[in-house]
């Protein structure tokens, strides 16, 4: 590769005032970048064309990540630390396990630490760009309102139903693989006690903390927004038919096995203007400081007088 620290050393590939870019970095980067696109299921770059093109543009992405980072004052880092640290904490309890959540990093080609290290840099970054470029943006009531108007699709809420439900998976929690016959019949007997429990009165909340294997759920007492299309059909129309209040018999899906409670059906409808003022103006300020970003950047490469050093 290019830059490859392999072939010519930890060589620095850019620098600046107060900014330096090492091959290794690079490489680092780009095979973190490989692993993510065989996570997608794209494949990788492999014409030289192609991977010079894809390390040039992460070398550029590290030069204006580093940019930013020296530009970080403590305000930055006291309100980017939470930040960070919630999203860790999310990604860590999406996982079965620490083992799981391990491996889940090894397949995009990091360590925890460095998944952490970079979730970190990613939320300073932000917050550096909040502070220098999208305070200085404005909104005003008349561009709220053209917003609004020119983009309808934006405010349809369509049909959902709230409902929390408690899940008996398939597989494994801990090592991901499909567990044996005699397993699966012991699950599937424990779900219909915990239906019938449900029914007669106990605890959704409680059972679903308790019981429950969906861990994006399962600290909100399984609670979850059903949209049509969203979930396997069985799943779904067992959903949809219960009454709000109504606990459902065991559901059977490729996941396993699942008990149901219907809380609240919630038609279809458009968010009107009022309510959405908020959400118009987060999203135009995010496309004015998206816009304003290149030329921000170029202003920072000047400032550090960036040199690209060339390969031999």
């Amino acid at each position: 590769m290019i830059w490859g620290a392999s072939l010519f050393g930890d060589r620095v590939v850019a620098k600046g005032k107060g900014v330096e870019v090492k091959s290794s970095e690079v490489e680092d980067a780009f095979i973190s970048y490989k692993a993510n696109q065989g996570a997608a299921g794209k494949p990788a770059p492999e014409s030289p064309e192609d991977i010079k093109k894809v390390e040039t543009d992460i070398l550029e992405h590290l030069i204006a990540t580093k940019l930013f980072l020296s530009r970080a004052i403590e305000a930055d880092r006291t309100n980017s630390a939470p930040v960070a640290a919630k999203f860790i904490q999310e990604k860590r309890e999406r996982a079965a396990s620490e083992a799981s959540f391990r491996r889940q990093m090894l397949a995009i080609g990091m360590t925890i630490e460095q998944f952490e290290q970079q979730v970190r840099e990613q939320a300073l970054v932000k917050a550096v760009i909040d502070r220098e470029l999208r305070s200085k943006q404005s909104v005003s009531d008349a561009e709220i309102e053209q917003f609004y108007k020119e983009n309808p699709a934006y405010f349809q809420e369509p049909e959902s139903w709230k409902i929390a439900h408690i899940h008996f998976a398939v597989t494994d929690r801990g090592t991901l693989n499909k567990i044996t016959p005699e397993e699966a019949e012991k699950k599937q007997a424990l779900a219909a006690e915990i239906s019938k429990r449900a029914k007669a009165g106990e605890d959704f909340t409680k059972l679903a903390k308790e019981f429950s294997e969906d861990f994006l759920t399962k600290n909100e007492g399984g609670e979850y927004t059903l949209v049509k299309g969203q979930m396997p059909p069985e799943f779904e129309a067992a959903a949809i038919s219960l009454k709000p209040g109504q606990v459902s018999d065991v559901v059977e899906t490729r996941f396993g096995w699942h008990v149901i409670k219907s809380i609240e059906h919630i038609p279809a409808k458009t968010a009107d203007l009022a309510s959405s003022k908020e959400k118009i103006k987060d999203a135009i300020l995010q496309q004015k400081t998206q816009k304003a970003l290149p030329d921000y950047v170029q202003q920072l490469r000047k400032e550090a007088n960036i040199e690209i050093v060339e390969t031999k």
